[in-house]
């Protein structure tokens, strides 16, 4: 999937998609509405840019222009 590997979750949020890597680390892709790729820029990408910030990531989800991760320690 566009180069990722090692993928263990994938999740879909509106005009953004997702995915959760085994290292932790969380990866979106898609229009950046609203900051919806995490990536500070607000600027599309087709392809996945690394989520600025959360690490630890176990889980991922998505809504309309949001994405969540939910860290080890329980944190959002």
């Amino acid at each position: 999937m566009f180069g990722l590997s090692d993928v263990t979750a994938i999740a879909g949020g509106g005009a953004a998609g997702y995915a959760l890597r085994r290292d932790g680390t969380a990866w979106a892709w898609g229009s950046g509405v609203f900051g919806s790729l995490g990536n500070r820029t607000g600027i599309a990408s087709p392809v996945p840019v690394q989520v600025s910030g959360p690490t630890e990531v176990v889980a991922i989800a998505g809504g309309f222009a949001t994405g969540y991760a939910l860290r080890g320690d329980g944190t959002v």
